[in-house]
Order: structure tokens, then sequence, then C-alpha cells
């Protein structure tokens, strides 16, 4: 197993934890984010209050924003519910496909001013690392709702990663583990 491409650049506890202005210092100007398990669980059906104003303060510090997920069309709108957020759906991460897609609704190509944040090493952060972008981890909102593929497969996977992190990047390992456990 690879550990390099499963490393995030970045773990935080959860998405409101993140310095975006420290991100935009950086250079950073576009923020491809997970849906489920990111921005709110598999059963919250649409934005709440709390998101909907994440996204606003992202627009005023000057990020554009677009929601990559495996997850389908209807399940974004809906959860979107007029927002005017571009998306992808049907990503098929970690594929490259669904973040060559984004790049084109973006209509932007500079993937250093770009940031992937997900709650999934297996899709999210591999992804981003094979698509050449950073990403950031956060920890998954609420697991007792994920697919039962995410828990079967994902997760085991994510799970080996971690501990092969424990040998090969000792510090990530810490973070993970500090950030997703508590």
């Amino acid at each position: 197993m690879n550990i390099n491409k499963y490393t995030p650049t970045s773990v935080y506890k959860t998405i409101f934890d993140i310095d975006y202005n420290e991100l935009y210092a950086q250079g950073k100007r576009y923020i491809l984010t997970d849906l489920d398990n990111t921005l709110a669980s598999y059963d919250v059906i649409y934005a709440t209050e709390e998101v909907i104003n994440w996204f606003n303060n992202l627009k005023e510090i000057g990020f554009t924003v677009l929601i990559i997920s495996n997850n389908n069309k209807k399940r974004i709108k809906t959860f979107l519910n007029g927002l005017e957020i571009p998306f992808v759906s049907r990503a098929f991460k970690p594929l490259k496909k669904g973040f060559k897609k984004a790049l084109k609704i973006l209509n932007f190509y500079e993937k250093d001013k770009m940031i992937s944040i997900g709650d999934q090493i297996v899709t999210d952060v591999c992804g981003a690392n094979k698509f050449g972008i950073d990403s950031i981890l956060v920890k998954p909102i609420k697991r007792k709702t994920e697919k039962w593929y995410t828990k079967l497969f994902n997760r085991r996977i994510q799970n080996r990663a971690i501990k092969k992190m424990k040998i090969k990047n000792p510090r990530m390992y810490e973070e993970i583990m500090i950030k997703h456990e508590s």
C-alpha cells in the first residue's frame, strides 16, 4: 500500500475549524468539497443554516466552492435547495473523472489554487492526491448513516492506511488520531 496516496495535506475535526483566511493567504481560491458526512450527514436533506452561512462566508473571503460528490444529482440538488453552488454528481472518486469535470465547470485549470475537503481517505483524499491538489480530511459527521459499501470497504481500507501512517508518517497519524477520535 502506497501510503502517500492516502495522506491528506492537513486534518481538521470539522469544516468549521479550518482557517479559510489562511488558505486564501496561501493562494487557494477554489474549494472542492464532498457533501455526505463532510457538510452534513446522509440523513440531512437540506443544507442547514450553519452550512449556508459557511458557503456565504467563503464567498465573502473570495472563494469559489464546488460540491464534488459520489452521490446522485437529485441528492445534491435537494440539499442545495436553490443555492447557487455548482456541483459534480456521481464523481466516481477517487478516480480523476469528477475532478476533471469540476475544472471544466469552474473553467479554471490552476490546480495549485484548489483544495479538496472530505471525510474519507479512500475517496476524497486519494482522489485529490491522484489529481494533484491539496486535501483536507475532516472527521465524518455521523458514521451511523453511511452507506453499507462505505462501512464495508472504504473504512476498512482507511483504517489500514491509518495504521501504516503510524510507522511511515507518525506526525500525520497523531494528527488524525487527535482530531478524529475525540
